[in-house]
């Protein structure tokens, strides 16, 4: 995100009057876009996209005072919001790739976070049935396992809502090779879907930006009593591994897209 509105602070450069090598000046320009507080306030420490952005803003504008040190990056003006978006490698192959944990990135984990505590909220509803409510235990499992990969859970968790003869759901979809999050819907007899972030062992589908819109909008549905908690389980056999532990300090480990 921080990233984006640097470009886009570049990309008008020509428009401006002031020096684009002025890194006080270049942040100066972002007032425009509005104000980027902290994307999970309650992380210690908190990361802040508009420090992390003036602390790039420094770094370019000292690049463009020694072109002979880096090489600045073409900024695309055009670019729209799927440009953040990668193409997940074909590299399953790898054998540095580490088949246990999913390829997030660090700062993947504040999207996580939020979709953790919606799913401790489902469980409170008291409409559940006795075999969702024991689905919903080993799909929160085994996301309070993540980045980690929880072998043998193959299950959906989706909030729908039913009107009319229509359908509107938003989706998360774990399986071992693969997290997504997903969104559909039912009108006219036509089905329309959409994958909206992806990653597997060693590849990864999306940004952080997405990540966290996609939390925030399953936060909010889970808030809905009028949308249905369904669980599509199409794993092989019952859950048994318990026993499981987890490691929360692999999301230090994992690579970050800001930096």
């Amino acid at each position: 995100m921080a990233k984006g509105i640097l470009e886009r602070s570049l990309a008008h450069e020509h428009e401006q009057a002031k020096d684009p090598t002025d890194a006080a000046e270049l942040f100066d320009r972002w007032d425009s876009f509005g104000d980027y507080p902290s994307i999970d306030p309650d992380l210690d420490p908190p990361f802040n996209p508009s420090d992390y952005a003036r602390n790039r803003a420094a770094e370019m504008c000292a690049d463009l005072h020694n072109p002979t040190d880096r090489t600045v990056p073409e900024i695309d003006a055009d670019d729209d919001a799927e440009s953040g978006q990668d193409d997940l490698p074909e590299d399953d192959d790898d054998e540095d790739t580490d088949k246990d944990c999913y390829g997030f990135h660090s700062e993947d984990s504040y999207a996580v976070g939020h979709l953790v505590r919606a799913i401790r909220g489902l469980q409170k509803r008291e409409n559940l049935s006795a075999e969702t409510a024991a689905q919903l235990r080993v799909f929160l499992f085994a996301m309070e396992r993540l980045p980690l990969v929880t072998p043998g859970v193959r299950m959906g968790l989706g909030l729908r809502l039913d009107q009319g003869g229509e359908s509107d759901w938003i989706e998360i979809r774990m399986e071992d090779d693969t997290f997504a999050f997903g969104r559909g819907s039912w009108v006219d007899g036509d089905a329309d879907t959409e994958k909206v972030f992806e990653v597997g062992p060693g590849c990864r589908g999306g940004d952080a930006l997405v990540a966290y819109n996609f939390a925030d909008s399953f936060q909010r549905c889970a808030a809905d009593l009028c949308r249905a908690v369904v669980i599509d389980d199409t794993s092989d056999a019952p859950f048994n591994g318990w026993d499981l532990g987890q490691d929360k300090t692999r999301w230090d480990s994992l690579p970050c897209s800001f930096e």
